[in-house]
This record gives structure tokens, sequence and C-alpha cells, in this order.
């Protein structure tokens, strides 16, 4: 029966560039990011637009040369913020270990081409490729018969859009938040899994810790010899 990796065999498995990490986390924490900091984006973009359409009503042409800028300008922030926060998110299933190599694999472990770890992905994609949709499609057709109602009146078709879509981003932000708390939980338990120590690997590395049994009864002697023969 497998037992338990050691703190030790866990760290040497993150240098080795095998870690849990849960790219649904990461995806989330993100997106999280970016459900909390568009609006702010949203409302600097709008008076942004409304400013520069202005300026080219008045002056009769637009200065096209500094609308990337300003775009970079605007949006910037929130994406360099979603990638901060996807990096801590990530940062903190590794206990904070960078690794540069790809994943490793427990050592005497055999590549497969089908495993538990690659059935279980297959799995939570098509849940996730099934209730999105459906979860899209339900909010779309609860908020129908209000949008064809605000048919000709621009600016109530414009709120409910935007109420749709802000609705439709904490329903995904919520599906995604648990979709990860299962996944990180998976991850976890299947990184402990990997690097478990076998009966033989077990005792390998307590003769490591603790010394050769061997070596260690053949000191004793050595010592007590000396100490008889000092007496």
């Amino acid at each position: 029966m497998a037992a338990s990796p050691t703190p030790e065999r866990l760290r040497r498995a993150l240098r080795e560039g095998d870690s849990p990490i849960s790219a649904l986390v990461v995806r989330a924490a993100a997106l999280t990011a970016a459900v909390l900091l568009g609006p702010g984006a949203a409302t600097a973009m709008t008076a942004w637009f409304r400013e520069r359409l202005g300026a080219a009503l008045s002056q009769g042409r637009a200065d096209a040369l500094r609308i990337p800028a300003d775009v970079v300008t605007l949006a910037g922030p929130m994406v360099l913020a979603a990638a901060a926060i996807a990096a801590i998110a990530g940062l903190a299933q590794t206990g904070g270990v960078l690794a540069l190599r790809g994943r490793g694999r427990a050592r005497g472990a055999a590549p497969v081409l089908v495993d538990g770890r690659r059935a279980y992905e297959a799995l939570r994609g098509a849940a996730l490729a099934l209730v999105i949709p459906a979860v899209t499609l339900w909010l779309l057709a609860s908020t129908a018969p209000s949008l064809a109602a605000a048919i000709g009146r621009p600016e109530e078709a414009l709120l409910l859009a935007g109420g749709v879509v802000r609705r439709l981003l904490l329903v995904l932000l919520a599906v995604l938040g648990v979709a990860a708390a299962i996944d990180a939980t998976a991850q976890r338990v299947a990184w402990k899994r990997r690097w478990a120590l076998s009966p033989g690997e077990t005792r390998r590395e307590r003769r490591d810790d603790e010394g050769d049994a061997n070596v260690k009864a053949a000191r004793l002697r050595a010592h007590e010899e000396l100490v008889r023969r000092d007496g």
C-alpha cells in the first residue's frame, strides 16, 4: 500500500515542475478581476468615445494615430490586473515555487495514454461545455421578451443589454468558481497520489533519514570496542 508523500518529496516535485495547479482556478481569478474592474473600464471607454466623437464632429476629422494609445491606456490596467491576479492564484497553488520546466512525473511512473487524470479532464471539459451554453441560453431566453419590447428605444435596449451581460458574467463566474473549487481539490489529491511512496521507497526514505541500520550497528560496535580498550 502506498504511503503519503513526505514534505521533502513534494518540494522536489514542485522543483521538478510537477505541481497541483488548477487552470480553472487561474481562469476564475482572472475573470473575477475582469468582472470587478470591467464596469470602471467600460465607463472610461464610454467617456473616451464621447469625447473623441465630439472632437471629430467639431473638427471634421479624427486623430486616428491616438486611438491605439488611448485604448491601451484605458484597457491596459484591467488587463494587467487580471494577469497579476491570475499569476498570484497560480503561485498560491504551487507554494510560491516558480518552475521553468514542464510537469515532471513521479519516479518509476510509466507514461500512459488514458488514465484517471485524463478521464477526469475530459469529463470536466464536457460538463463545462454543456453547462455554460445551457445557462447562457436560459438567461437570454428569460430576457428576450424585455429586449423585444425595448426595440425602437435604444437607450432602454442598451441598459437591458448591459444588465444581461452583467448577469451572464456573474453566472459564469459562479459556475467557474464551483468548478475551480472542485478542480483544485481533485488536482491536489491526484498530485499527492502521483508522488505517494511505494513500500520500497518508504524503507529507502526512512533509511536515508535515519541511516542504514547495519552501518549504525557497525559504528556502535566500533565505539564500544574503543571504550573497552581505553578502559
